[in-house]
């Protein structure tokens, strides 16, 4: 252990310093006699002086000279600092220390704002070494610095997400040192830790040739070289790397298909780092599967591991995606509808994948043009395997539109569009797994409404959606469950409230304008309050139209949830600007305000609980019903003078404050206020 900073005096020197002087003095004129003249002493005195003078000034510069040169010796073997601990020079070795909660002096880029152990190490030959601690009681964070004062060379937090140990893998000269930080995440923290050091085996080959690349290999009785507590796996079991750099940028797969045991895989930054990228575990059986986008020259170092001490022979295969594959589309098919196609993905090529799936598949592309305007289905019912379906305008666009299962007890896909007359797709039939077999394609027109509601501002359908199926999909729910669409034409121009109160089972809601593709006005999964009726599973949205205007409304389920549905619509209203029929009024309703019949209360007077939902009472026009918790003079609740949140015209010393405070309510709705 170094026990201080900067060199000492070279044996045989002590006593050079500022009593030079004295000592020169001390052999001058005490050597001659008392008869020799003034001028005779003081001249060889002189000379005697500036004799030693020079001999102590070149003495002197030796001295400094040999210490400058001490100085560089030791800044060139090792850090001029002193450390907790200094290791020595082993390749291999293992430390156990404790951290206590002491004041802190290091904190690391990534991390570490508690206090530490520091440990000094020497690498005995140039190799690459693997710096890690194990089995740790704090989360700690390990930091590798050329000297006490730094530079820092490397940082890593933690070596997977659930882990708190951390690891280090850097190339070292022979004889260079460095300095290791063991330091805790968060400060006042204590605990234990082991502290390993060893050499390392990455990359076990640096892959490189024409793509696509395929390496076969053994992780029996390798060592452990990345594999970590995580989902991934991986823990005390062998592992092989490999190093792989991008000829050119792009989207780069790397998968284990054809591995005899459970594989995990996973992908660092850089030339054997140890910041995760990603890593995958289980994509399909055993087989472990992972897509990097990396740019042109970027390094990455791929392991490939086991699943919590699985290990045996494993097939690594790289290769890149292509932007545009050079068989699409594979077929034309026949511009007529309905089509029935039989295909098979068996030796199919893989050059599609999307969001949906189709990874590590072949697939197989069409060109279908609709012969006729109108709502299409494409699905692939019937297909001996777990197929996924896409859509796209052409071979080089990213597929805007896919399906895996049509629900969640189906492996067959489906896809409903809008086209129009002599409009041009390109279909893609691909696989959720690596399995291949036989496909149907089937193309249909459909209707995009199940049926049709009354143009009028107020009524109630009531059906079932489990004898439909998933035609328009939802963007809050209803992925996987079949669907009911409503088309209703808007007779006025307005706000309307659309609910599935009293439905049987948990509800997806969503309207859209345009058809069953068309841009989604609104969308909801369980309604509010007692907006809602109370009912939590059942749906509520507000959409404005304007007259005559088709707005379809999708009924949906949650999840793959089916059942009896009751779908209701009215008109809501602005109590800024009231315009409910004669004998309504517009009342607050929850977290909105819809027209209701029954005569208004006056300013001042109790118009509902104390939540105000769907007991709110009728305000005149020009009041609003409010709450006791946001109008605590109200007592439980009362109607006060509305107001305008962006244009407030309240009295003097009133303040214009939100009505719907406590709810989440429409953006139309946003600047309904009372004076307070």
């Amino acid at each position: 252990m170094l026990a201080g900073c900067g060199p000492g005096l070279s044996e045989g020197r002590e006593g050079f310093g500022t009593a030079a002087g004295d000592e020169v003095g001390e052999s001058g004129s005490e050597s001659e006699t008392e008869t020799e003249t003034e001028t005779e002493s003081e001249t060889e005195t002189e000379t005697e002086t500036e004799t030693e003078t020079e001999t102590e000034t070149e003495t002197e510069t030796e001295t400094e000279t040999e210490t400058e040169t001490e100085t560089e010796t030791e800044t060139e073997t090792g850090p001029s600092c002193t450390v907790d601990v200094e290791l020595g020079d082993a390749a291999s070795l293992e430390w156990f220390d404790t951290i206590e909660a002491t004041p802190s002096e290091y904190t690391l880029e990534c991390g570490g704002f508690g206090s530490e152990k520091t440990f000094g190490w020497t690498a005995p030959a140039a190799g690459e070494y693997r710096i890690e601690t194990f089995g740790a009681t704090l989360d700690v964070v390990l930091g590798l610095l050329g000297d006490c004062e730094g530079p820092e060379l490397a940082c890593n937090e933690d070596i997977g997400p659930w882990t708190l140990d951390a690891r280090l893998i850097r190339n070292f000269a022979a004889g260079e040192s460095a300095v290791f930080v063991v330091d805790s995440l968060f400060p006042g923290t204590e605990g234990e830790f082991g502290l390993r050091v060893s050499t390392s085996d990455c990359p076990e080959q640096v892959l490189s040739g024409p793509l696509p690349i395929q390496v076969n290999g053994s992780t029996v009785g390798a060592s452990d070289e990345y594999g970590s507590q995580s989902i991934c796996g991986g823990t005390d079991t062998g592992d092989h790397a490999y190093a792989f750099t991008a000829p050119e940028a792009g989207t780069y797969t790397f998968d284990t298909i054809g591995s005899s045991y459970e594989t995990s895989l996973w992908a660092f930054e850089g030339l054997c780092g140890t910041d995760i990228i990603d890593c995958n575990h289980g994509f399909d059986g055993p087989t472990s599967f992972l897509s990097l986008e990396l740019g042109a020259g970027e390094t990455v170092t791929v392991a490939v591991d086991g699943w919590f001490g699985a290990e045996g022979d494993y097939t690594l295969n790289v290769r890149k995606l292509e932007e545009v594959p050079a068989s699409c589309p594979e077929q034309v098919l026949p511009s007529v509808v309905p089509l029935d196609v039989d295909g098979t993905t068996v030796g199919a090529a893989n050059d599609f994948s999307d969001e949906c799936g189709g990874e590590i598949a072949g697939d197989r592309s069409y060109r279908y043009t609709a012969p006729e305007a109108g709502t299409y289905s494409f699905s692939t019912v019937g297909s001996g395997f777990d197929t996924t379906l896409s859509l796209g305008s052409s071979c080089g666009d990213a597929a805007p539109l896919c399906n895996d299962d049509i629900d969640w007890f189906t492996t067959d896909s489906r896809l409903v569009v809008d086209l129009g007359a002599g409009e041009s797709i390109i279909l893609v039939v691909d696989g959720h797994t690596p399995t291949p077999g036989p496909f149907e394609l089937h193309v249909e027109t459909i209707s995009c409404a199940n049926e049709s509601a009354p143009s009028t501002t107020s009524w109630t359908l009531e059906g079932s959606t489990s004898a439909g199926f998933d035609k328009v999909g939802s963007p809050c729910g209803g992925d996987a469950a079949p669907d009911w669409v409503v088309e209703w034409t808007a007779p006025e121009s307005g706000t309307f409230r659309i609910s599935t109160v009293g439905s049987s089972y948990d509800t997806a809601l969503h309207a859209r304008v345009g058809g069953c593709n068309g841009s989604v006005m609104a969308c909801n999964d369980d309604g509010t309050g007692s907006g809602a009726g109370g009912v939590g599973f059942a749906s509520l949205i507000e959409v404005q139209a304007v007259a005559g205007q088709s707005v379809f409304i999708a009924v949906d389920g949650k999840g793959s949830d089916a059942g009896d549905f009751v779908l209701s619509l009215e008109r809501a209203c602005d109590p800024l600007a009231p315009d409910c029929p004669r004998g309504e009024t517009c009342g607050r309703d929850g977290d909105t305000f819809v027209c209701q019949p029954g005569p208004p209360l006056s300013e001042g007077e109790a118009c509902g609980g104390l939540f105000c939902g769907a007991s709110c009472g009728l305000c005149e026009p020009g009041a609003v019903c409010v709450s006791g918790l946001d109008h605590p003079a109200c007592g439980v609740s009362c109607c006060d003078r509305s107001c305008d949140l962006d244009a407030p015209d309240c009295g003097p010393g009133e303040v214009c404050t939100p009505a719907l405070g406590g709810v989440e309510a429409a953006p139309w709705h946003g600047d309904v206020g009372f004076c307070l």
